[in-house]
């Protein structure tokens, strides 16, 4: 418990990095050649979708998927992500949106249900969540991992919003600290689903 707590401390009072995209993501991508960073993404567009009509994750006939333009929004993070050393294999919540985007973004996927949002875990999942991003990746390897806009990505006292971190975007953080959130591969008027 204590341990928790302290990887908790550091956060205290933080606000979510903006959103950096185009030439302003230069410098972040030059930075995670290098290592020692966590991406954490969210998974890619899913407007049109419908709604989530379940907190069952392994119900994926009635959750929200990403949609045609997510599918080639995940490519494109692929395809700019290309060059970044990344420990394999990358991990992701077992939510189909999620598992999808981390596929055809990086090949490959492992399930894991630390990335699950706290609707589908049924449970808070910030403390879990903030302790596998505050993990440090192998040397000059980065972690990375695909879920959700979760709690763990929230500032005390509230809820981070979806324009905060868009679908399709990449929270960056380096020992325990949100540092970047990077949107690679922006959609004109996306970034957001309509639900809840």
């Amino acid at each position: 418990m204590l341990r928790r707590a302290l990887l908790l401390l550091p956060l205290a009072g933080f606000t979510p990095p903006p959103v950096l995209r185009g030439e302003a993501l230069r410098p972040w991508l030059a930075a995670l050649a290098g290592g020692g960073f966590t991406l954490m993404l969210r998974h890619a567009d899913t407007r049109g979708t419908g709604c989530d009509a379940t907190d069952d994750w392994r119900d994926a006939a009635r959750q929200r998927h990403i949609s045609p333009e997510g599918r080639a929004q995940a490519a494109r993070i692929g395809a700019a992500l290309a060059g970044v050393p990344l420990e394999r294999p990358v991990r992701a919540s077992p939510v189909p949106r999620a598992f999808e985007t981390a596929v055809l973004a990086f090949g490959a996927a492992e399930p894991d249900e630390r990335l699950l949002s706290d609707e589908f875990a049924r449970r808070a999942m910030a403390g879990t969540q903030r302790a596998l991003l505050a993990e440090p990746p192998p040397p000059g390897l980065n972690r990375a991992l695909v879920g959700h806009m979760g709690s763990a990505m929230s500032p005390p006292g509230r809820s981070i919003t979806q324009a905060e971190f868009p679908e399709g975007s990449l929270m960056l953080w380096r020992q325990g600290q949100p540092v970047a959130t990077l949107e690679p591969a922006p959609l004109p008027g996306g970034g957001a689903h309509r639900c809840g």
